[in-house]
């Protein structure tokens, strides 16, 4: 026979992936391990960015989140990608510009409204091209969508039928 067939049958089986790897009796898991190892190389945000021009997870993230905002305030599916990967450009850079389509105070899905025109030194109306213009805007900062985070809408208060006193009392609550 060209091999032993001894040698062969004790020598320990390869893990066939990650889950199998053993830990050796009285090793700690988190020092040293060939699981933390490999599972520190295996890491998807390693090789992302600030390492290499690719998205981390928190990026993909937050660009599916716009590109879906910006889909449901009526842009092109092509334009909100197009705006999304902009963004994820302008976050890197350290950029202060803005689009109105980031901005809660947006009204509408084609003809566009700013809720926020006082503040912001604007018109209402706003037309697209501004709307998918990154620009600096006074009013933006305190309108800013939290990318991620689940807007709740506001809190319904039940002082209606209370006549003026429940007038004030909602106008406190807002």
């Amino acid at each position: 026979m060209w091999f032993d067939p001894h040698a062969l049958l004790s020598r320990p089986a390869p893990p066939a992936n990650l889950a199998n790897l053993r830990i050796p009796r009285g090793q700690d898991a988190t020092q040293g391990s060939e699981i933390s190892k490999l599972a520190e190389l295996a890491a998807p945000d390693r090789w992302a960015w600030p390492h290499s021009s690719a998205m981390n997870g928190q990026e993909l993230d937050t660009f599916m989140a716009r590109q879906d905002l910006f889909q449901q305030r009526g842009t092109s599916p092509q334009d909100a990608e197009r705006l999304a990967d902009k963004l994820v450009i302008r976050d890197r850079g350290g950029d202060d510009r803005r689009l109105c389509l980031e901005c809660r105070h947006l009204r509408g899905d084609g003809p566009y409204r700013c809720g926020n025109a006082r503040a912001a030194g604007l018109h209402p109306d706003l037309a697209q091209d501004m709307v998918l213009t990154l620009q600096h805007c006074q009013g933006h900062d305190a309108a800013r969508l939290p990318m991620g985070v689940i807007v709740d809408a506001a809190p319904v208060v039940y002082a209606a039928l209370e006549g003026e006193a429940g007038f004030k009392l909602r106008a406190q609550a807002w």
